[in-house]
């Protein structure tokens, strides 16, 4: 049993991550939401374009000793991999029973960024080695799985969508070893299904991630092991219930990246957040763009602490990023702060019509609206817009965003009429230069629906919110918080034209939301469940 012992813990005790791009999604639900499938595969590409240093391999040492400091067999391990580990033993050492396999999928598993940072070097190695050692000709293989009834559910209503796996995925080229180690049915809780994964894989086709038989370069030579590289994605053919032995059986397809609306997607997130940079900026940029303010934080630091004296343009994109973090963190006097520490630069060493400059100007004209300072928000909206028209013309992406956030301010004056073509202005630029589900278009769309709710015309307003839901509902991360204020908006809208059903069903998706995300947010949810409540009560 020693020889089936790591294929039994990669079936069994383990969560298998993944997450599903659906094409067609109408609804939130906790692993189809798109942006946790898209996001995902952006930190996959960042950490594998990252450089590891020498430096990093000793930092992980010394938090590894730290980790099991009292277990005497574990460091002898640890010293034995700080000396003897190179990148052509990669897969040897992740297939080892040891520290590394268990930290390194449970990193995958929790998302624990820290440390996928300094294993980066390992996703790497095992990604180089997967294609050395690629398979030549189709292959059929088997994973067995206990997943939970949601999880099931998910698979079930995404056949003919694709699904991510977020972990390095070991099958098996036998289909009956998969099937012993699901075990009987009998010793399953009720939230579990045993799962039976039939993939077929065709390394012929192009942009596909990398596969290899590993028999040969295995710790465990004897296991017939197929390992799929993290973050390879399938297409779901097939599920089919199979009431005699109580199992699933799940079809799928290995595909490449190049399916349509994913890959403008990725294409798109990957330009602002320079992922062909390859260093901490991209990184550090990746994790404020999926709402990871306090890792993406620390990153921009750790720059910060590196980076010569005398390179002033990566000082101050570090203080400008710092400067957007804390905004997001309604930190305003400390985002002003950064903020200008970065304009001093900038203003020394640029040209006048520099677009960082017109981005600077941009970024403190929105702390300003933060801190009600709206005649000064206005007023360095319009700097970054003269520089931007001048610049790059009037046809430009980021004029749309000088735009949008005039009609912002605008609307906190009340200057409505204003407001409504600054965003309107906006919204047509976005059109031309964004993909139709990215994020920064839901919200001019939520814009404009706002300033027609101040306005009185609730029918435009309607339709300006369900606009902007159908492109969260495919662009954003799961349980969002920004989705569940837009749910919040659209019951509002359908309360004040007296559609109180529409109203309640909109609440109450929200407050699923909130109490999810925000269980202790009770002032919040308590206020939705009284409108829900008074609602009920005018529909009797």
């Amino acid at each position: 049993m020693e020889i089936l012992s790591h294929q039994y813990r990669n079936n069994i005790d383990e969560v298998l991550p993944f997450s599903v791009f659906n094409s067609n999604n109408s609804e939130q639900s906790t692993t189809e939401l798109n942006g946790q499938f898209i996001n995902s595969q952006l930190l996959i590409n960042c950490l594998l374009s990252l450089k590891s240093t020498s430096e990093e391999f000793d930092e992980l040492i010394t938090l590894v000793r730290n980790e099991y400091k009292n277990n005497r067999p574990v460091l002898e391990l640890i010293r034995e991999f700080e000396q003897e580990y190179t990148r052509e033993r990669a897969i040897w050492w992740y297939t080892r029973d040891s520290f590394l396999y268990r930290m390194l999928n449970k990193a995958l598993r929790v998302q624990n960024i820290d440390l996928l940072y300094l294993l980066r070097f390992i996703i790497q190695d095992l990604c180089q080695q997967l294609d050395e050692y690629q398979y030549s000709s189709s292959i059929r293989v088997y994973r067995g799985q206990l997943i939970l009834n949601d999880e099931l559910n998910t698979l079930r209503n995404s056949i003919g969508e694709l699904v991510s796996m977020n972990t390095f995925l070991s099958t098996s080229v036998d289909r009956d070893l998969a099937l012993f180690f699901l075990g009987s049915s009998e010793e399953l809780d009720n939230d579990l299904q045993r799962v039976l994964f039939e993939i077929d894989a065709n390394p012929q086709i192009n942009g596909t991630k990398p596969f290899a038989d590993i028999t040969r370069h295995s710790f465990m030579m004897d296991e017939q092991e197929v390992l799929f590289m993290l973050g390879a994605i399938f297409r779901i053919n097939t599920i089919r219930h199979i009431e005699d032995d109580q199992i699933w059986i799940i079809h799928m397809t290995l595909c490449n990246h190049n399916d349509q609306d994913l890959k403008s997607v990725i294409e798109q997130l990957e330009y602002e957040v320079e992922a062909d940079d390859k260093s901490l900026f991209s990184f550090g940029a990746l994790l404020h763009r999926t709402g990871k303010l306090n890792e993406s934080e620390k990153y921009f630091h750790r720059l910060l602490s590196v980076l010569p004296e005398n390179d002033s343009k990566a000082i101050y994109s570090c203080y400008h990023n710092l400067g957007m973090i804390a905004m997001d963190k309604e930190d305003y006097d400390l985002s002003l702060h950064w903020h200008q520490k970065s304009l001093e630069i900038m203003i020394n060493i640029l040209e006048s019509n520099d677009l960082d400059l017109a981005d600077s100007y941009n970024c403190i004209g929105c702390v300003c609206d933060c801190k009600k300072d709206y005649e000064r928000a206005i007023e360095f909206y319009k700097k970054a817009l003269m520089i931007f028209e001048r610049s790059l013309g009037e046809d430009n992406r980021d004029i749309a965003l000088c735009f949008n956030n005039m009609g912002i301010t605008y609307g906190k004056e009340n200057k409505l009429l204003e407001a409504l073509d600054c965003h309107q202005k906006a919204l047509a630029l976005y059109n031309k230069h964004l993909v139709p589900c990215h994020p920064d278009l839901g919200q001019s769309h939520k814009n404009i629906a706002v300033i027609y709710c101040q306005l009185g015309n609730y029918d435009l307003a309607l339709e300006h919110y369900l606009r902007t839901l159908n492109i969260y509902e495919k662009s954003l991360p799961p349980h969002c918080p920004d989705i569940a204020r837009l749910l919040l908006d659209i019951g509002d809208v359908y309360m004040r034209i007296h559609k109180f059903q529409q109203a309640i069903s909109y609440y109450e998706k929200a407050a699923i939301i909130f109490r999810k995300t925000f269980p202790s947010a009770n002032e919040m949810i308590n206020r939705i469940d009284e409108r829900i409540q008074q609602l009920s009560l005018l529909i009797r």
